[in-house]
């Protein structure tokens, strides 16, 4: 991996301002400051770390003021001579001064202009809910649930955050918005197979302004259909003139950010940072507009329009025949690869030059490397059992570019390490599976992966369906991005449990964001979208950490599930969560689920300002959750399980089913702030563990106090069965 002294060495965004990216405390003896906190930046890179004595600079003892002087003085990139104790050892490092603009990222930055966002009108359960939840608080109840409601609106309606999505502010803002992000994200993804409305989707997703784009749907010969597809590569091109060096340089900066967010890592001290936030600062730069209107007329081209030639027409160049083996019946040259029309036979197709292929049908196997793709990818499979593997960028990845697979039927395979499977990254890409029992051994950012871009994977068969991940899969959206995945139905079975260890050291704990997440870049940029939907089935739900249903630092996520007996497992912050300004929902519509989290904050649960909700339909369910969990929520923020009706057994730790914790974080002693949780059962015959009795009401906690690690309006949880 190239070292930080490899990277650009200017960056656009340049400010002049001197920055290490430490926070500094004066010691009493005047001995020297301590590091308090160390953030993305110089000092990270040379060493530096949490809890260091930096005793001199320059061969100075300094203090806050002192250093602040001299890095006015000097200004960045002077190098200045450390000596750090560190256990009783000194030590001497190198640090040199950075500049703020090149270590900030979009979410330093004021917001983007964003088209209005509409919600429609909240669930029916809803309205029902908020006039039973007023019913069992009392005034001082109601009062601490205001300034709770105020602070969550104040958050959504902040000026910073260049890519903050406006869905993610309407849910954070209202509970009534929360409950309807289901039904609004059902309506978003409600897209025909082969249809150029996606473009007006994506952008209603990303909440952009649409051009028009004339979408040419007949292309009667494959020498047309070349030509048009060069139109298409050249305004992909052209999307990336903005950026210094355009789309190929970009494209090390983004192989840099998606594999050391692949590997769980936050940037601070590795070597790749400034690699890393160039990438994302890219997102300030990159025309999206013109690669949202690129995307549908790529969709739009029909290959089943074109004149099927009824033999080949002879034998290929040998450039094109050393990327494809098998028959070949008609072909067209473009500047960097070609246009291939592929036999019934078993062909194996290179990828990585071909920028569109249309196979009759047969066995088929297609592959890719890591080499930057082209700018635009166009498959068309008739039929057969098939084949895709990728290193990075496909099958259906839109890397830095549009891509579109669709395939019409068979038991398929398809399989990428990372960015594929549906993915877009600075680019939108769309995978349709027409029928059959398929596996998707997509590890990260795949099957649905959006990062400043969309990624979608549609598989609109009935069949029983396997979605094997490891981190960063299954409806997952990263900033200024969105990821979809619908499956319209079968016993299908999702994973994402594993092999990246647990954030948290967690042995035998991985790892997943995953299965309908909004994940942001903390502290760098905020999260996007990522959504879920499972149609029909008994489906079964497998994975780490961060999973299921939940938004974290600014994103949105949603896992909706239709029907079925469903089978839920996951780790910490699983099951309808939001963390650090973020909204997640786990919307189940019915069926004897099992919900099952062996660690803490799931199942309805939000922590730092953040809003979640866990809601099932109906049926026998079962819930067994760690602390924090059931209907929980601390530090300022607010949580709902609500289950409709059903015969229903509740288990799990301290601080839950109807409760919450700390808030001490944004305490203000003038005006505290507490968090609410609400475990609402709406009927059967229910048993807990900690909840109410059935038929009744419990508000745990009593009246807010004004302490800063007391729990002030700690939960409701409410039971409306009659008692059995």
């Amino acid at each position: 991996m190239p070292a930080a002294g490899s990277a650009r060495a200017t960056t656009p965004f340049a400010t002049g301002e001197p920055y290490l990216g430490l926070a500094l405390d004066d010691l009493a003896d005047r001995a020297g400051m301590r590091v308090s906190a160390v953030h993305a930046g110089p000092a990270a890179l040379a060493g530096v770390q949490e809890g260091d004595r930096i005793v001199e600079v320059e061969g100075v003892p300094p203090d806050v003021a002192s250093l602040q002087g001299l890095l006015a003085k000097l200004g960045p990139g002077v190098p200045l001579a450390f000596v750090v104790e560190r256990n009783g050892v000194r030590l001497p490092l190198r640090v040199e001064i950075g500049d703020r603009g090149a270590w900030s990222g979009p979410a330093r930055h004021a917001s983007r202009a964003h088209a209005t966002v509409v919600l429609p009108a909240a669930p029916q359960w809803q309205q029902a809910h908020a006039t039973r939840l007023a019913a069992a608080m009392t005034s001082a109840d109601e009062v601490a649930a205001g300034r709770l409601a105020a602070m969550l609106a104040d958050v959504a309606e902040q000026a910073e955050g260049y890519n903050r999505s406006p869905w993610r502010d309407a849910v954070l803002a209202d509970s009534a918005a929360l409950a309807a992000w289901p039904e609004a994200a059902a309506q978003l993804a409600s897209v025909p197979a082969a249809s150029a409305t996606w473009q007006p989707q994506f952008c209603r997703w990303l909440a952009r302004p649409c051009g028009q784009v004339t979408a040419h749907r007949q292309a009667p010969d494959v020498a047309t259909l070349a030509t048009r597809l060069a139109a298409i590569a050249a305004q992909v091109e052209a999307a990336f003139a903005g950026w210094p060096g355009g789309r190929a340089a970009l494209h090390g900066d983004v192989a840099v950010l998606l594999e050391a967010s692949a590997r769980g890592q936050v940037v601070q001290a590795q070597d790749e940072a400034l690699r890393v936030i160039a990438a994302m600062q890219a997102s300030l730069r990159v025309a999206d507009a013109d690669l949202i209107d690129a995307f549908p007329s790529l969709v739009a081209l029909d290959p089943a329009a074109l004149a099927w030639p009824a033999a080949s027409r002879g034998a290929p160049p040998a450039a094109l025949a050393a990327r494809v083996q098998g028959d070949v019946l008609a072909w067209a040259a473009l500047a960097e690869g070609f246009v291939v029309v592929g036999g019934d036979g078993a062909n194996s197709y290179d990828m990585d030059g071909l920028y569109a292929v249309i196979d009759s049908g047969g066995d088929d196997t297609y592959r890719w490397s890591a080499a930057l793709p082209l700018p635009l990818q166009l498959i068309d499979d008739r039929g057969g059992d098939d084949r895709y593997l990728a290193e990075r960028g496909g099958p259906a990845a839109g890397l830095l570019g549009v891509a579109v697979l669709r395939d019409a039927g068979g038991d398929d395979h398809y399989e990428s390490t990372l960015g594929g499977c549906g993915a877009g990254v600075f680019g939108f890409g769309l995978l349709i599976d027409a029928a059959g029992s398929d596996r998707y051994a997509c590890a990260r950012w795949s099957t649905g992966a959006g990062l400043y871009g969309g990624g979608a994977l549609l598989d609109a068969g009935d069949a029983a369906d396997l979605y094997l991940g490891e981190l960063l899969v299954q409806g997952i959206g990263g900033p200024a991005g969105v990821g979809l995945l619908i499956d319209a139905g079968g016993d299908d079975f999702y994973r994402a449990n594993g092999p990246v260890p647990s954030a948290y050291a967690t042995p035998g704990v991985f790892l997943g964001l995953a299965q309908g997440v909004g994940y942001g870049l903390r502290p760098h940029d905020h999260g996007g979208l990522g959504v879920l939907r499972d149609l029909g089935g008994n489906d079964r739900y497998e994975a780490g950490e961060f999973a299921q249903g939940g938004g974290y630092f600014g994103g949105l996520g949603l896992l909706a599930d239709a029907a079925g007996d469903d089978l839920y497992f996951g780790h910490r912050y699983a099951q309808g969560f939001a963390a650090h300004q973020a909204a997640g929902v786990l919307d189940d519509a019915g069926g004897n689920d099992v919900y099952w989290s062996l660690g803490a904050a799931a199942q309805g649960a939000a922590w730092d300002q953040s809003q979640a909700l866990l809601r099932d339909g109906g049926g026998n369910d079962h819930y067994r959750g760690g602390d924090l969990a059931q209907g929980a929520a601390a530090q300022q923020s607010r949580a709902l399980l609500y289950d409709a009706a059903g015969d229903d057994v509740y288990r799990a730790g301290a601080d839950a089913q109807g409760r919450a914790g700390p808030n001490g974080y944004w305490f203000d002693a003038k005006v505290p702030v507490f968090s609410l949780g609400v475990l609402h059962d709406a009927g059967g015959a229910d048993r807990y563990d900690a909840g109410p009795p059935a038929g009744e009401a419990r508000i745990a906690g009593g009246a807010p106090g004004a302490s800063r690690n007391g729990h002030g309006l700690r939960g409701i949880a409410v039971d409306d069965a009659a008692t059995p």
